[in-house]
């Protein structure tokens, strides 16, 4: 699925999740976890620590 998906508008931020760029309201992280909030589906999700980083320079481009 992953290897069909522009990266440009989707991201995967852990194994169980692939996300939306259009998706995302917020995100955020502290020292111990990263979590990005989806309000138009209901759901809040952990971000990967070791994706973190890399999603948070994917959604400031």
């Amino acid at each position: 699925m992953e290897s069909i998906l522009n990266p440009k508008n989707f991201f995967r931020i852990s194994r169980q999740a692939i996300i939306s760029d259009q998706a995302v309201t917020s995100a955020s992280a502290n020292l111990r976890n990263a979590r990005v909030s989806l309000e138009k589906i209901g759901l809040d999700l952990p971000i990967a620590r070791e994706r973190a980083k890399e999603f948070h320079e994917w959604l400031g481009r």
